[in-house]
């Protein structure tokens, strides 16, 4: 018997050690250790980043680093801090260029199970915010699709406003921050605003009467009861395998009709799996059922690997293209910021490798992308209709899809304008600062890229526009539907054989 109880004593103690515990925030700075921070930030970025103002003058930035510098008071917190930061790189316009919390704060926040903001919406243009659901229990004033016009007296355009100052996009391309800020409307709010005690809505129904109502914040509560009896669990533990399985059938689908020799091609994403299997398989199983009509759904797709986007686009253009007319890095080194840019010796390696002077303008060009040409497929080449179906999170590699195809004959754009930017992104390859004292960490892109046939006119600080816009409605909202879609749907009946 003593050994059953060392066997239970040791499971008990095994158990203890990897259970999580809830960590306390870090703690709040000093000003001298954050200053040093935000001024350490200023010169690595003014120094490495290939685009700090390509959109916003170098006046204007500087400026906005003065203003943080001055704000910080003896002490401060680490949220703060970023909060602040998160503002002045919003206004370089460049959405590979983020502020990440610090790996300790980002546990912390993990684990936060505290009050939470009630709502949860989605922002539809620059003043109109539409309920997607109400946290609060047995809420049934506040109904799915209805129009949020005030929140505790501000409007929801001050609130939209607001917050879209603190999310980072390419150029002007608001579609992006839209989506981005309903995804994180309820935890931007706490981390940015603060909660409130209470929450005094005023909104417009469903049947279209204005009407208010009170919230409280919503409380996640623990489940104190003990079940005598152990539950029997039936749901087979997956293996990783099978779950990357399954998730690569999420991101990659393909639905054919063949009766109406229609399809549906869904790239979910650039970065995750190997394309080329499945693309071949696809593309074959399109020509062996003669489809006629191609949708191909790039919508969520924030990017992922270049050579994956120019495989998929070799099966749909008609004439050769490049990636890019130009990738450019302002340095080759990263000199005393080197500690402080991780992985550092990998991306120096690249620098060293494939980047060249360009004695009249001092900058570093990559060799390979301005030359190399690519030629579009042969066999099981798509020649029939193709609508493209894309929004604000298609981005970065899956813009340079969208973008490449634009003005094709056989191309339609349908869905919202892209939130990568249609002359150029910075991007390729996107290394991490981390500030030292407070261990907040910045996304930092070291090329800039600039896509092919575009001149000056073209740098519009627009996404890819859509050749046929569907904008989200606080109807499509209520009824769960996929307008875009619908609109593909509708066009393709137009063609049918």
């Amino acid at each position: 018997m003593k050994w059953l109880l060392c066997i239970a004593l040791w499971c008990v103690w095994l158990q203890s050690c990897t259970s999580t515990k809830l960590v306390t925030a870090p703690p709040k700075l000093a000003a001298s250790a954050a200053k040093a921070d935000v001024q350490l930030l200023q010169r690595i970025l003014y120094q490495q980043h290939p685009s700090t103002f390509w959109y916003t003058p170098q006046s204007t930035i500087d400026s906005a680093f003065q203003q943080v510098l001055q704000s910080i008071p003896d002490s401060i917190s680490e949220l703060q801090l970023k909060n602040a930061l998160a503002q002045v790189i919003a206004q370089m316009k460049c959405g590979h260029t983020s502020v990440q919390f610090s790996k300790a704060y980002t546990k912390w926040n993990d684990q936060y199970k505290g009050p939470q903001m009630p709502l949860m919406v989605r922002i539809i243009n620059a003043d109109s915010m539409v309920l997607i659901r109400s946290l609060t229990v047995n809420d049934t004033t506040l109904t799915r699709g209805s129009y949020i016009t005030h929140i505790n007296g501000k409007t929801a355009r001050w609130y939209i406003d607001t917050l879209q100052q603190f999310i980072s996009t390419d150029g002007n391309a608001l579609s992006f921050k839209y989506l981005y800020l309903s995804n994180s409307f309820a935890g931007m709010y706490r981390l940015i605003l603060g909660l409130d005690t209470a929450y005094h809505i005023n909104f417009i129904d469903t049947n279209g009467v204005a009407k208010q109502t009170v919230l409280k914040n919503f409380i996640v509560k623990k489940d104190t009861t003990k079940k005598a009896i152990a539950t029997v669990i039936t749901t087979p533990i997956l293996s990783k395998r099978a779950i990357r399985k399954r998730e690569k059938a999420q991101t990659l689908q393909l639905q054919i009709d063949t009766a109406q020799h229609t399809a549906y091609l869904r790239i979910g994403s650039f970065s995750r799996y190997t394309m080329r299997r499945f693309l071949r398989q696809s593309f074959a199983t399109l020509t062996e059922y003669r489809i006629q009509q191609l949708a191909i759904d790039v919508r969520n797709n924030t990017g992922g690997r270049v050579a994956r986007n120019v495989l998929l686009t070799r099966y749909l253009i008609k004439q050769p293209f490049k990636d890019g007319d130009t990738v450019m890095a302002i340095r080759r080194n990263f000199g005393a910021n080197g500690k402080y840019i991780q992985p550092r010796w990998l991306f120096w390696l690249g620098l060293q490798l494939r980047t060249k002077r360009n004695a009249a303008d001092g900058n570093y060009y990559m060799r390979g992308y301005a030359k190399e040409v690519h030629r579009p497929f042969q066999k099981h080449h798509f020649n029939g209709r193709i609508y493209i179906l894309q929004n604000g999170y298609t981005f970065s590699a899956a813009t340079m899809f969208t973008n490449a195809l634009k003005g094709q004959s056989n191309v339609t754009i349908v869905g919202d304008e892209s939130g990568g930017g249609s002359y150029g992104n910075s991007a390729i390859n996107t290394a991490t600062i981390t500030l030292p004292n407070s261990g907040i960490r910045v996304r930092l892109p070291l090329y800039r890229i600039v896509f092919p046939n575009k001149t000056l006119a073209d740098k519009t600080a627009r996404g890819v526009l859509p050749d046929v816009w569907v904008k989200p409605t606080a109807l499509a909202v209520k009824e769960g539907k996929d307008n875009a879609l619908l609109q593909v749907q509708a066009l393709m009946r137009q063609h049918l054989p």
